[in-house]
């Protein structure tokens, strides 16, 4: 993985508005792509993106793949777009229309970031996360045979209070508990931190490097404007 490049330190020049809803899966598949390859350049460096589904990411001979989904909710997801749209135009309405859904923005060294207001209780975004991992649990089994193993990402999108992060670990083993054997790691990206959780268990707690860099590879290599042979993977 290279990050040093022109696009990625100067890539707000090659955005234009909101990300387009038709590629927003392929953007945060991405994005989980470039996360578990700059943590892990070993272990998944002939991993994939593929025009296939199930498993979203494969490696080039689809001995083992990795499932990536969301932990969010569609009206978190609406909130994440407008604020996409928000943040090229600045207009008052979006800004008027996320704090009505009990949204905040604020700007932390030129950098704007969407989290939730006040009263805020992690019990919801603790059923999101096991809700997210069950549902993938259920669906892999359909085809996990066909692979030597399975890895599963979970992305969480909207910024929370930082209370919710110490409960990340036990939603993970929670939602496993029933099935401890379908994924051999779980990743749960949020901010800029990847929880790991392991078939044996471990918990790891791991930095992200150049995460809003790694985010925006993921956006434009889903837009096309940098392709999968380019240096940025490499």
């Amino acid at each position: 993985m290279n990050t040093e490049t022109d696009r990625l330190i100067n890539g707000i020049q090659f955005i234009n508005g909101a990300i387009n809803s038709r590629i927003l899966k392929d953007s945060q598949e991405y994005y989980a792509l470039a996360v578990i390859k700059s943590l892990f350049p070993d272990d998944y460096k002939t991993l994939v993106k593929k025009e296939t589904d199930r498993p979203d990411l494969k490696n080039i001979d689809d001995l083992y793949g990795v499932e990536v989904t969301t932990a969010d909710s569609k009206i978190d997801n609406e909130d994440n777009r407008l604020f996409d749209i928000y943040g090229k135009d600045k207009k008052k309405k979006i800004k008027d229309k996320l704090e009505k859904h009990g949204k905040k923005i604020s700007e932390t060294n030129g950098i704007m970031h969407l989290s939730s207001g006040g009263g805020y209780g992690v019990e919801k975004d603790n059923q999101l996360l096991i809700h997210s991992i069950t549902e993938k649990i259920k669906s892999a089994a359909k085809y996990a045979s066909n692979y030597k193993f399975l890895d599963l990402v979970v992305i969480k999108n909207e910024r929370v209070p930082s209370n919710w992060e110490d409960e990340i670990f036990s939603c993970v083993d929670a939602a496993v508990s029933q099935n401890k054997k379908m994924f051999r790691n779980i990743f749960v990206i949020y901010n800029d931190c990847c929880y790991w959780v392991d078939i044996d268990g471990q918990h790891k707690k791991l930095r992200i490097n150049n995460r809003d860099r790694l985010k925006l590879l993921g956006r434009l290599t889903a837009e096309g404007v940098i392709k999968v042979e380019d240096e940025e993977w490499k």
